[in-house]
């Protein structure tokens, strides 16, 4: 079962505790387990609104009854190798205006200044 909360007004931890003002604009927390019981790790989602949270914790609760819960670091790539994998595939146009044209453009811009002096010496 999801519980929705405020950390302002449960946890004394919390640096705005004890919170007495009813509509404080603390965001509310959403705390569920992970398939598998008690043996599973607790997970926790922040929302700027009650009702967001709830939505939240019903469909957590709903895909854990269904069998279709995800991890939500399951697909978590490391930048250094999402970086090797990307540098490996073949250079595309797009691609190829970025690394070597882009980083050369001071060239350009000599080249775009050398022409307009030319062009004013000549009218």
């Amino acid at each position: 079962m999801a519980t929705v909360f405020q950390k302002c007004k449960t946890d004394d931890k919390n640096k705005n505790y004890p919170c007495e003002k009813t509509r404080c604009g603390h965001p509310w927390t959403v705390r569920y387990r992970e398939p598998g019981g008690r043996s599973g790790r607790q997970r926790e989602r922040s929302f700027p609104t009650k009702r967001e949270g709830d939505d939240h914790g019903v469909e957590m609760e709903s895909v854990k009854r269904e069998g279709t819960y995800l991890d939500p670091k399951r697909g978590a790539v490391p930048l250094r190798t999402y970086a090797e994998a990307w540098l490996e595939l073949p250079l595309l146009p797009s691609r190829a205006v970025d690394e070597m044209l882009l980083p050369s453009a001071h060239q350009v811009q000599d080249i775009a200044d050398e022409f307009r002096r030319e062009w004013a010496l000549s009218v």
